[in-house]
């Protein structure tokens, strides 16, 4: 329309949702634009507190710009999160109502959005501030109430699909954060066992990883599965020396074994196990099982008989049976560690040093080795071969003072020798001159 002066009517300029703001505006203007943004009014109908239309909005407008269609960059969603995350009002408003929204994700996309949001916010063991003024009525801050918050929307963003339906892409990103942090902050932790046990019957890395979370809820849940180290065992096979995740596998490991009140049957029997695959395993993975060998031994003093009997015997075979999957049927506290002494004439100087801890009294300090590389135990043996002193295995061992010694050329002759006796001589070049002469 026009006007009576003929000029076009002047339109209000349209504001930009939060979503666009989220997406496009730099850190410093929104936060600006939050901190004058008023977060409560009063209710005139009940002349009591209420949260304003504008906070609403805030809060809606965030959780739809992290679960909209479309991938977030990364880094994005760090930055919004490191600069408003830490305010609890934020942090659980937000927490809040994205659990009742993730049951509605449908694409990868979206859950993956959702996962970098929440491995990027706060722990909510952390310290928190408000950004508006405190009121717990209407925007609870406490830690238990954060704490609350946080597992909610966990358990519904891994609860809204099988786990043997999520996409191997986000459960190799996802699973070893949860197992590893976000399992220890959660007040009812158990509630997702049933996840772990879907993860863990996918088998691979994904039963590793999960198998560590299951271990944390036995140990600080009273979470019972007593085929725990069942399926452990059942793992811990020579192939595993191959698969890209061995080392995660035996620090955990190491980890499950650690409590001096397993029982000797279990303690014999991943002893005598590691000490089979170690026969067939690859160079990179031979020093740190044997290592986890010895604090195996160390912890559990009463299976080292399968190191040095008393009274030995002799055996036609050895009664271990490494295909059976029965701890207390296979053998092993029947059986010795002979494996450890075919260790120590292995082709690598390394390996073979570190297996002489068979012919020695086991000291009570538990080791720990790096893992190296195939590569960096070649370049290793080729650095002692060209006449290196240092061993690969040196950086794992206590230093001593060496007598000195004084490197020689092969060329070159030692004069402080002793000259021989007559004796030595005698009759030895003994011949007849009249044989040679005429």
């Amino acid at each position: 329309m026009v006007s009576e002066g003929g000029e076009q009517p002047v339109q209000a300029e349209e504001k930009p949702s939060w979503v666009d703001r989220f997406q496009n505006v730099p850190v410093d203007e929104i936060y600006e634009l939050l901190k004058e943004l008023k977060a409560y009014e009063i209710d005139p109908d009940y002349n009591k507190k209420r949260k304003t239309q504008e906070f609403d909005d805030l809060i809606k407008g965030f959780v739809d710009f992290i679960t909209g269609a479309g991938a977030i960059n990364k880094s994005r969603v760090r930055e919004l999160t490191s600069r408003f995350f830490t305010f609890g009002d934020i942090n659980a408003s937000v927490l809040n109502l994205l659990a009742r929204r993730v049951e509605r994700l449908t694409t990868p996309e979206q859950d993956f959005n959702v996962f970098n949001f929440l491995a990027s916010i706060p722990l909510p063991s952390a310290k928190f501030y408000t950004l508006y003024e405190r009121n717990e009525d209407l925007v609870p801050t406490a830690p238990s109430t954060l704490k609350q918050h946080y597992e909610r929307v966990w358990l519904k963003f891994l609860s809204h699909q099988e786990a043997d339906a999520m996409s191997t892409k986000l459960l190799k990103k996802m699973l070893p954060y949860f197992t590893q942090t976000v399992i220890d902050e959660l007040p009812n932790a158990p509630l997702f066992a049933d996840f772990l046990f879907g993860v863990f019957n996918r088998g691979d890395v994904y039963a590793v990883w999960s198998l560590g979370g299951i271990f944390k809820l036995m140990v600080n849940h009273n979470f019972e599965y007593p085929d725990f180290y069942q399926a452990v065992y059942k793992m811990t096979t020579p192939q595993i020396c191959y698969a890209t995740y061995r080392e995660e596998f035996f620090e955990l490991l190491n980890i499950f074994l650690s409590s001096s009140h397993i029982p000797m049957y279990i303690a014999a029997a991943f002893a005598k196990k590691l000490a089979r695959v170690l026969l067939v395993a690859k160079l990179s993975a031979q020093e740190p099982v044997l290592c986890l060998i010895r604090n195996i031994l160390i912890r559990h003093p009463n299976i080292r008989p399968l190191l040095d009997r008393k009274e030995p015997q002799k055996l036609e075979s050895d009664p271990y049976d490494e295909n059976e999957l029965n701890m207390q049927k296979c053998g092993a506290t029947e059986s010795s560690l002979w494996e450890l002494k075919t260790l120590l004439s292995h082709w690598n100087p390394d390996v073979s040093k570190r297996a002489k801890f068979v012919d020695r009294e086991l000291q009570p300090v538990e080791s720990y080795v790096r893992w190296r590389s195939d590569d960096e135990y070649f370049v290793a043996l080729m650095e002692r071969k060209f006449g290196k002193e240092k061993s690969a295995a040196s950086e794992d061992e206590p230093q001593h003072k060496k007598r000195k010694v004084v490197a020689e050329e092969d060329e070159v002759v030692p004069t402080n020798f002793l000259e021989p006796e007559k004796e030595f001589f005698s009759n030895s070049l003994a011949f007849t001159y009249s044989d040679y002469w005429a």
